[in-house]
């Protein structure tokens, strides 16, 4: 005779069927069409590639930030981009800083 946790077990043990091709095609399947409702993959550029273009265009907008607070950090180009609606991450912005301060 088993017990309650024996009964238990072999529940369990019975639910976790093991899954079948079908279901794993399926499942596949539909991760595949999730992925292509979101449009293409975006891949990221080196930073010594395409970004210098990029930053290029923000130089100017930062700059004006600077000239109005009087120095160069990243709170003070990182509001000024804000609020033309331009979000930049921490490398791109590190970038950034960098051509500001090389004044180029």
């Amino acid at each position: 005779m088993r017990t309650s946790s024996q009964q238990q077990t072999a529940a369990v043990d019975r639910s976790a069927t093991p899954r079948t091709a079908q279901a794993d095609r399926q499942t596949e399947g539909a991760v595949r069409a999730q992925s292509a409702s979101r449009g293409p993959v975006r891949t990221r550029t080196s930073p010594a590639g395409a970004d210098t273009d990029d930053i290029s265009a923000l130089v100017p907008i930062a700059r004006r930030a600077i000239e109005r607070e009087g120095r160069i950090n990243r709170t003070v180009v990182r509001g000024e981009l804000r609020a033309h609606d331009i979000q930049v991450s921490n490398e791109r912005m590190g970038l950034l800083l960098q051509r500001l301060r090389s004044g180029r």
